[in-house]
């Protein structure tokens, strides 16, 4: 499981209205979900990033999230262990 990433920032996008980041690590390009907020504060691209993350594994799907500050990692895993609260 993913825990943290820790590279260069080379691209980040609005989908669907959520953040999205492409973080490089050690040659691999890693998408990952982030608020819009969260993109901006990441700074430009080829800027060096750290990331911690929520490896979100389902049974056809892996996402990654990703937060600036462990605490906010932390409050997102206490909401999905709520009935009916986060990714569907």
């Amino acid at each position: 499981m993913i825990g943290s990433l820790r590279g260069q920032l080379l691209e980040r996008f609005e989908v669907g209205g959520r953040g999205e980041v492409l973080v490089e690590v050690a040659g691999v390009g890693y998408r990952v979900i982030v608020t819009p907020t969260t993109a901006v504060r990441m700074g430009d691209p080829d800027t060096e990033v750290f990331l911690h993350v929520h490896h979100h594994i389902r049974e056809a799907d892996q996402t990654l999230y990703g937060f600036l500050e462990r605490s906010e990692r932390t409050c997102f895993e206490a909401l999905l262990s709520a009935h009916g609260v986060g990714p569907s």
